[in-house]
């Protein structure tokens, strides 16, 4: 009857309910990770402008008022919602009372001959009768008396009732059972992303100690190849300075006209010959060219 308030199951309100207002849903919205909320509750997390993560599953949303419009609908959800929304705004008719009064009237008097009651029900039209009806319309039809036709219809009403009670037990356990195991999934998901980026931050800190430990042999090898190049090049900066000197020392007194060898000369000749030689035995030989015989004979 119009106004006549639903008693809904507790496991079918549970999946009609909001997340967020805690009431039945009004334009549900599917979040990419398919739980629904209200648009309207959507649209004010939106204008927020603070992250959101779904109160469900903790996934976390970029909300936007244009974001949250162009969401998916949940049809079914919508559905249903609509169906409660419109049956508990409809309007209570005024004349109920006279409607059952008429109705009462039409189970009690025969509408063909209206001063007759309804004593009768034809089992082969499916429809009460009165006495006056048996010539008329019901003629050789089997009946039965109105009383036991009612009882019999109660008895199969209720046996669909119970019937369908039933099943409607049967469809919330299930649904039940289906909340369960979307609970253990997101669990199991959970326990996913923990395993993953604790593994993720192994590897992170190996890979890491194996950098650290390949750029500190790097830098010793890198080390150990400066110390090597330096103990080649500090002896030859203080030959080439040796050279240097005794070279401009002779030079300045080349054109002197005399025979004998001076200090300097002598020096001279000394430390040519002993750098040529030193660098002949080198074990990395510098392009040096080699001493003349004229210029080895002599000695200082």
């Amino acid at each position: 009857m119009a106004g006549r308030s639903l008693s809904l199951p507790p496991a079918l309100q549970q999946e009609l309910i909001c997340g967020i207002c805690e009431e039945i849903f009004s334009t549900p919205k599917d979040l990419p990770c398919l739980h629904t909320f209200c648009q309207d509750c959507l649209e004010q997390r939106a204008k927020t402008g603070q992250p959101f993560n779904c109160p469900i599953c903790e996934t976390r949303v970029e909300l936007t008022p244009e974001v949250v419009e162009q969401m998916p609908e949940n049809p079914a959800i919508l559905n249903i919602c609509d169906r409660i929304h419109n049956q508990a705004v409809m309007p209570q008719l005024d004349d109920d009372s006279e409607e059952e009064d008429e109705e009462a009237k039409s189970y009690t008097f025969c509408k063909t001959h209206t001063t007759e009651k309804l004593q009768l029900y034809c089992v082969q039209c499916k429809v009460p009768a009165c006495t006056e009806c048996l010539d008329e319309t019901h003629a050789g039809h089997r009946m039965m008396t109105l009383r036991k036709a009612l009882d019999d219809r109660k008895a199969v009403v209720t046996s669909f009732v119970t019937r369908g009670k039933d099943l409607v037990e049967n469809y919330c356990s299930f649904v039940q059972g289906l909340r369960e195991t979307e609970k253990n999934l997101h669990e199991q998901k959970k326990q996913a992303d923990s395993s993953i980026i604790q593994a993720y931050e192994q590897m992170i800190k190996k890979l890491t100690e194996t950098k650290e430990t390949m750029l500190r042999d790097v830098n010793n090898k890198h080390h150990q190849n400066l110390q090597a190049i330096r103990q080649t090049r500090d002896p030859m900066l203080t030959e080439v300075y040796n050279l240097t000197v005794a070279c401009d020392a002779v030079n300045e007194n080349l054109d002197h006209e005399r025979a004998e060898f001076n200090d300097q000369e002598k020096n001279l000749i000394r430390v040519v010959k002993m750098v040529t030689e030193k660098v002949a035995n080198s074990p990395t030989p510098l392009p040096t060219p080699p001493l003349t015989p004229e210029l080895l004979e002599w000695d200082t």
